[in-house]
């Protein structure tokens, strides 16, 4: 779905895009333990998530970090990512992703190092509701400079 990423530097002077690692899924971006990431669903292999790193930002490289089967998230389900659960983030300091399954829209998480699910809790009947990730940047904005 998205074949590039759109980055800015700091003072919002240089901007450039880096191609995606799969230009034919379904991605989010995330920035997990200092680096950019990148989770995405293929086209042709929907019941798996793909978690992708970049460790150099001088290159376009990509590093395949993690692979996971609905299989095992869900427990032997073969479920499609927002049709059956939403990907909400990664953590941001460790090897863990954030989801929302089911009906009762339940909040979980999977560590990716232990290939271990977590039910956080069960967050109800939220079909009109949405899970945004919040992490605070404490550094001073570039805008906000004279």
């Amino acid at each position: 779905m998205y074949s590039e990423i759109l980055t800015v530097d700091m003072e919002g002077k240089t901007w450039r895009t880096i191609p995606a690692p799969i230009k034919d899924g379904y991605g989010f971006i995330h920035q997990a333990q200092g680096h950019l990431s990148y989770i995405c669903v293929l086209d042709d292999d929907s019941f798996k998530l793909s978690i992708w790193t970049r460790d150099d930002y001088a290159t376009n490289e990509w590093i395949l970090k993690h692979t996971v089967s609905t299989l095992l998230l869900f427990g032997g389900k073969r479920m499609r990512v927002v049709r059956d659960y939403q990907v909400i983030g990664i953590y941001p300091e460790g090897n863990m992703i954030f989801f929302v399954f089911g009906e009762k829209e339940t909040l979980m998480a999977y560590i990716m190092d232990r290939r271990e699910v977590r039910v956080i809790c069960n967050l109800g009947d939220a079909s009109d509701k949405c899970c945004l990730p919040y992490v605070p940047l404490f550094l001073e904005s570039a805008v906000d400079r004279p």
